[in-house]
């Protein structure tokens, strides 16, 4: 049996401080497409998870490292909520 069609998503305005299932706060970054060396290297350390290879719009944003969960990114009704919270302002 195929595990991707039983993977269980969520929606979150923004990248959540803990897993909202599981309470880990290992939660990381999805990256999509081929990977670089430094990417790979991030993957290894566990500050990123690995989306494969398929880039496609609506696709999660962020991974559980422990019990991998996918939380993908709720678009908001409300004004500047594109504005990413790493922003330095």
């Amino acid at each position: 049996m195929n595990d991707d069609v039983h993977k269980q998503i969520i929606y979150a305005l923004r990248k959540p401080t803990k897993c909202p299932k599981c309470s880990s706060k290992r939660v990381v970054k999805i990256i999509y497409g081929e990977p670089t060396h430094e990417a790979w290297l991030r993957y290894q350390e566990g500050k990123i998870a690995l989306g494969g290879c398929c880039v496609r719009e609506g696709q999660p944003v962020w991974q559980c490292l422990e019990c991998k969960i996918e939380i993908s990114k709720k678009e908001s009704t409300q004004p500047h909520a594109d504005i990413d919270d790493d922003l330095p302002f």
